[in-house]
């Protein structure tokens, strides 16, 4: 049985809807540690962690969301932790979830032999090939790749609809238990420690937005496989709101804030400049970000700020700029 830390990271949360998250998931896992990123009501986030029967560290300043999984994975690991399982604050988790994901894991384990590592890429970490050759990780089946992360299917808690996986290409005898993915959604990766030793950590430039998605690019650059596991469900919401806009089809786009705005462009840009990235999933990230800012620019008010948050991250991503943003908007 692997042995799971649980790793959440808070900024201004739902109070309710975090205790919800917390209860389901301290059944299911060894630890739980949230990281608060210097919210308001820092003490009464704290408060309601202990209740839960989980770990709480407040950061005195908000150091992103990619700094933050960093330190949880950090303790988890000094703490003897086998894997983590990285959550959003109002992501809650199916009674069986952890259990589903972690079940391919502990599938007899073969040593691994991983790509090696791209050149130096100055705003991301270097997986190291050496550790991957000798990690002993659980392999996909049909590809005899390692698995270095395993995902749940997310639900849209508003609508109660599936959200779409970015697959890949499905090898020949692959059945529907395991489905490779492309890339995941952060909230319910499960990570084995030895998948994270040769990955490396998240990318601590993005600060937030495509944080998950370099990290499974690099990951699948350094011959590891991502699969999502469709039984494990997770009932997880994008933005503030959403709506339903016909574009060819019906289609969801969740609202957010024109300071998100900034860092979905930025970080879309920025990917383009990281050698482990290919062109045409460069451009497709590039495409989806323009289109939910052009249709937010549409549909929603505030829309000289929205419009001036997008300039500056244009001109931001051009000038490799990475971090917090330099303002709020």
């Amino acid at each position: 049985m692997l042995k799971v830390c649980a790793v959440v990271v808070t900024w201004r949360p739902d109070l309710a809807l975090l205790d919800e998250a917390l209860a389901a998931l301290r059944p299911q896992v060894a630890a739980v540690l949230v990281i608060d990123n210097a919210s308001p009501e820092c003490a009464e986030i704290a408060a309601r962690v202990a209740h839960a029967g989980g770990r709480f560290h407040g950061m005195r300043r908000n150091v992103g969301l990619a700094r933050a999984q960093n330190l949880g994975a950090r303790w988890a690991w000094a703490a003897g932790m086998d894997a983590i399982l990285l959550m959003d604050q109002d992501s809650v988790a199916a009674p069986d979830m952890v259990a589903l994901l972690a079940a391919p894991h502990l599938r007899s384990a073969v040593s691994a032999d991983a790509a090696q590592p791209d050149a130096a890429q100055p705003d991301a970490p270097q997986p190291d090939a050496a550790d991957a050759s000798r990690s002993g990780l659980a392999l996909l089946p049909g590809t005899g790749a390692p698995l270095v992360c395993t995902a749940p299917l997310p639900v849209d808690a508003r609508t109660g609809m599936p959200m779409r996986l970015i697959r890949t290409a499905a090898p020949a005898g692959q059945d529907d238990d395991l489905v490779p993915c492309a890339f995941v959604i952060a909230s319910g990766m499960l990570i084995p420690r030895a998948a994270w030793r040769c990955i490396g950590p998240m990318c601590d430039a993005l600060f937030i937005d495509h944080v998950d998605t370099e990290w499974c690019l690099r990951a699948r650059a350094a011959g590891g496989a991502l699969a999502a596991v469709p039984a494990a469900r997770l009932m997880h919401r994008l933005g503030t709101d959403g709506r339903r806009v016909w574009l060819g089809r019906w289609r969801y786009f969740p609202h957010h804030s024109p300071m998100r705005h900034y860092y979905m462009v930025r970080n879309s840009l920025a990917l383009r400049r990281l050698p482990h990235v290919r062109a045409g999933m460069a451009r497709w990230l590039a495409w989806r970000a323009a289109l939910l800012v052009l249709v937010s620019l549409v549909v929603l008010p505030e829309r000289r700020r929205r419009w001036r948050a997008v300039r500056a991250a244009i001109a931001d991503a051009r000038a490799g700029r990475g971090g917090p943003a330099p303002r709020a908007w």
